[in-house]
């Protein structure tokens, strides 16, 4: 097995969307059941956390400073420094009822972020403008997971995790509209791709929940590489260090029992791989 570090040990029910802060050599990430945001300063070795009050599905970064959240309740501007989460109204969110899951800003400084909905898969991408606006992008998803776009923003991939699949489409980087929807990659067996990121040379690396591991997939979705993990549960993963070379690892104990636990001491902790390629960076919001 490749050498795999434990940066932060925990027990997150659902670790999730971690982001690397370049400026303070920081990676922030998420307990989106609990509710919690965490923050860990790799020199110092230290970890803070601030509690949301509701559950959260995926957060970014703003250029101005603090965070942008997808939060139970909709859209939120959260600044750590205070501890403040301000909600941003969408009467279309409210209404619709459904949770967030995944998100991530595109080249352009959009915050992007699907709701779940298993059951009838009403779940929907929704789009959150620099000037606050919210615009619903499209629908009928199940679990949106591991958005990305390639660097020019004109190709965007989400993995849709009721499917096993991944999927890409057609983006026009000004208006953001998304055409041409197509299958990019399958997972096998008990495997579900979950959050991703892209490295340098295109590739897409993807965890793949209950897989015990990350997958690598070429520009044409061929299987290009793969980790395994000492977790069966990795839910996503970003690119950071001062070389862009470390892959932070969220994970999750979700629904694992005692025994489970047992054998798998690491569930819910942050972990980090080194990988040959570098990634790339991601926008922060825009606002």
């Amino acid at each position: 097995m490749t050498d795999i570090a434990c940066v932060h040990r925990g027990r997150a029910t659902l670790g999730e969307s971690p982001v690397w802060e370049a400026a303070s050599g920081a990676v922030w990430w998420i307990d989106g059941a609990a509710g919690i945001i965490l923050r860990h300063v790799t020199s110092a070795a230290t970890t803070e956390s601030w509690a949301l009050g509701q559950g959260i599905g995926s957060i970014a970064l703003r250029a101005t400073g603090g965070l942008v959240c997808a939060a139970e309740t909709g859209f939120h501007l959260f600044d750590p420094a205070q501890g403040i989460a301000m909600p941003i109204a969408c009467p279309a969110i409210a209404a619709e009822g459904l949770p967030f899951n995944d998100g991530k800003c595109d080249p352009e400084g959009r915050f992007w972020a699907g709701t779940m909905d298993e059951g009838t898969r009403q779940g929907a991408l929704w789009r959150l403008d620099p000037d606050l606006t919210v615009t619903r992008v499209a629908g009928g998803f199940a679990v949106p997971n591991g958005l990305n776009w390639d660097q020019a923003g004109r190709r965007f991939l989400m993995a849709d995790s009721a499917d096993q699949t991944i999927w890409a489409w057609d983006c026009d980087p000004d208006s953001g509209r998304i055409t041409n929807r197509r299958v990019l990659a399958r997972t096998e067996g008990a495997a579900v791709p979950d959050g991703s990121a892209f490295d340098a040379e295109g590739h897409l690396w993807s965890a793949e929940w209950d897989g015990w591991r990350l997958s690598r997939h070429a520009p044409d979705g061929s299987l290009s590489g793969r980790i395994d993990l000492p977790v069966g549960r990795p839910t996503s993963v970003a690119f950071g260090g001062a070389d862009m070379r470390t892959l932070f690892i969220t994970t999750a104990a979700w629904e694992l029992d005692a025994t489970a636990l047992a054998a798998q001491p690491l569930a819910g902790s942050l972990l980090a791989v080194r990988v040959a390629v570098p990634g790339l960076p991601v926008p922060d919001f825009a606002a």
